[in-house]
């Protein structure tokens, strides 16, 4: 197994005349090395860019939509920053204290690499750099590394540019909003609401449909996330945890997917149905004992954390019993053994294994 390290200096190449192809740069590197290597198994461990604010502006969505960590490098002066010596810093670290890598790619035009590639070379790293054509006939580079590929190779013209815009038909928000609709969907016509497994097929054939594409045509692959895998790693850097088993994928929280989301595509009204609302109110006193006073308003509190909804608001509030003594009364009336304390400010389970019972019903209810 190889694993691949690039670091880019983004200061140095941002004042090229053209932008760069950066898919088209990893796909390449990716490709020289699995044909060149008699190791096979080879994957990019490190990706690693530098840069000053202006820099990282210019390619800061194509750097995201690769998955490249983004790295600001503080300006020494108006002509230079520290991203030539702290990306050499990192590259060493990651070859020889911390083992992560085996090969390593520098994208820039700075000379200064090649003291850094010399040395990482003489402690039996596999060395490379991506510059521009003038560089790579220079001694001072050839001598220093492995080998070179040149940067005008992944050049995007004016014409480029534009195709890949066309690609990209569907809007991030257009499409996720469909996906948070089929998700609810499939939640809401479900018995069981805990870790339901989702058809990775299924839900993409159904937002196909959404999107009225004729057989063949992909939405997903419309949008900038291209596969499911990264819609769910998306999701799990939104601060919902979502995860893959085979074929499938669950989210671990349903109502805080529903919360997120709603923020996410600023939905300005969303509704939690009876039955979660029910759910975590039988999942919290769980964790209670019986004939002990439960303050009304903790009991809140622990249902916002439940729907991820912090101070300022209320989960009750998104409800269709919008206060919490009306949702307590309600419980009551159920003949669930539950007793009003402190004026109805707090309560007390009388027979606990009754009370989760009588959830339980009330939540299977239609």
């Amino acid at each position: 197994m190889k694993k691949i390290g690039i670091y880019i200096d983004l200061e140095n190449i941002c004042h090229l005349s053209y932008d760069i192809n950066f898919e088209l740069m990893l796909n390449n590197i990716f490709s020289f090395y699995k044909n060149n290597l008699k190791d096979k198994d080879i994957y990019f461990s490190v990706k690693k860019s530098y840069g000053d604010a202006k820099s990282i502006k210019k390619y800061s969505k194509k750097l995201r939509d690769l998955h490249i960590d983004i790295i600001y490098s503080v300006p020494v002066n108006k002509a230079k920053n520290m991203a030539d010596m702290i990306s050499s810093i990192d590259a060493f670290e990651d070859f020889v204290i911390y083992k992560k890598i085996d090969i390593i790619v520098f994208v820039t035009r700075d000379v200064d690499y090649s003291v850094i590639m010399e040395r990482l070379n003489r402690y039996g790293a596999l060395t490379s750099i991506v510059t521009i054509f003038d560089n790579a006939k220079r001694d001072i580079f050839r001598n220093s590394c492995d080998h070179i590929f040149k940067i005008e190779d992944y050049k995007i013209n004016e014409k480029e540019e534009k195709d890949i815009k066309a690609e990209n038909k569907i809007e991030k928000n257009d499409f996720l909003q469909c996906f948070y609709n089929r998700v609810i969907e499939i939640y809401n016509i479900s018995s069981n609401t805990e870790n339901i497994k989702i058809s990775t097929s299924d839900i993409c054939n159904k937002i196909n449909e959404d999107f009225n594409l004729k057989k063949g045509k992909s939405a997903i692959e419309q949008t900038q996330f291209k596969k499911i895998k990264n819609v769910l790693k998306y999701l799990n850097n939104n601060g919902i945890e979502a995860k893959t088993d085979g074929d499938d994928f669950y989210i671990d929280d349903i109502n805080i997917f529903k919360n997120i989301m709603s923020n996410i595509l600023n939905l300005s009204i969303y509704e939690i149905t009876k039955k979660d609302l029910i759910a975590s109110f039988k999942d919290i006193l769980s964790n209670h004992e019986e004939n002990k006073e439960i303050p009304l308003a903790n009991a809140m509190n622990e249902i916002n954390k439940k729907f991820n909804i912090g101070n300022g608001s209320s989960a009750i509030k998104h409800t269709k019993f919008k206060r919490p003594s009306k949702f307590i009364d309600y419980i009551i009336k159920k003949d669930t053994p539950i007793e009003l304390t402190n004026k109805g400010n707090s309560f007390i389970m009388k027979d606990k294994n009754k009370v989760l019972e009588i959830l339980e019903n009330i939540e299977d209810e239609q």
